[in-house]
């Protein structure tokens, strides 16, 4: 029997050679990897699937105000809006005490429609729906029955901010941006979205709603031109701001 070389272990397994490592490696590196991009992927924005660009038709839009638990959101402003060449807000409607709304959307020229909801303890959401399918052709079904979609609303944030002068009077006029990275939970932590608003109002006290819950920096440019800037955390629910000048 031949001697084992100096330095050998007779009882070691044998190493896998350096390509096989790697593409164990790869391989593993992507199955941790995977939920977060598929986390990421279907709450990127408070945005849907995009609905199919073309001439659409018009029809009957209808859906229903949801919340988190599926109950139906009563008494609420439904906004259509058109996507493409004619883009603006076409309607604005309330839901009834089920949560139903109802639009008579009319047709348009190479475009799509978006209905939000939002606003007030609710985060603004947004769902793209046409008449159309994918290849662009009108879909029969849909413009003789219309289109049906539901919008499911997530809590959120609202920063009530009270600025007043040296001598306790309310500030008016003030145009206040937003900007942070959004409070997410599990594996969307490690990837935060960032979000960025700014809205004009004509006096303090200055309720800023349908926020999603995040932490960043607040802008306040009053009146005049002074610019005031703080960093502020906006859990779900109402933070109230205090500032006297």
């Amino acid at each position: 029997m031949a001697p084992l070389p100096v330095g050998s272990n007779p009882g070691a397994k044998p190493k896998s050679p350096p390509i096989q490592r790697a593409f164990i490696t790869l391989v593993a590196c992507m199955m941790l990897t995977l939920p977060l991009v598929v986390a990421i992927g279907l709450q990127n924005s408070d945005h849907g699937p995009l609905a199919a660009r073309g001439h659409q038709p018009g029809g009957l839009i209808r859906g229903r105000v949801l919340g988190e638990e599926g109950q139906p959101v009563g008494e609420h402003p439904v906004e259509l809006w058109a996507l493409g060449s004619a883009y603006g807000k076409l309607a604005e409607a309330k839901t009834d005490a089920l949560g139903a709304f109802l639009f008579d959307a009319p047709p348009l020229q190479d475009a799509a429609y978006r209905l939000r909801a939002g606003g007030g303890i609710w985060r603004w959401q947004s769902q793209e729906v046409g008449f159309l399918t994918g290849d662009g052709e009108p879909m029969v079904e849909s413009v003789v029955e219309g289109v049906e979609q539901d919008l499911e609303l997530q809590l959120g944030a609202v920063l009530l901010l009270e600025i007043s002068n040296s001598a306790g009077h309310p500030i008016s006029r003030a145009e206040i941006h937003i900007k942070g990275n959004c409070i997410e939970n599990g594996l969307l932590r490690l990837a935060p979205r960032t979000f960025e608003d700014t809205r004009t109002f004509a006096a303090s006290p200055i309720t800023f709603d349908g926020l999603p819950p995040l932490e960043g920096r607040v802008s306040a440019t009053l009146n005049g031109g002074r610019v005031i800037s703080f960093d502020l955390e906006l859990p779900v629910g109402q933070t109230i701001k205090r500032i006297q000048l």
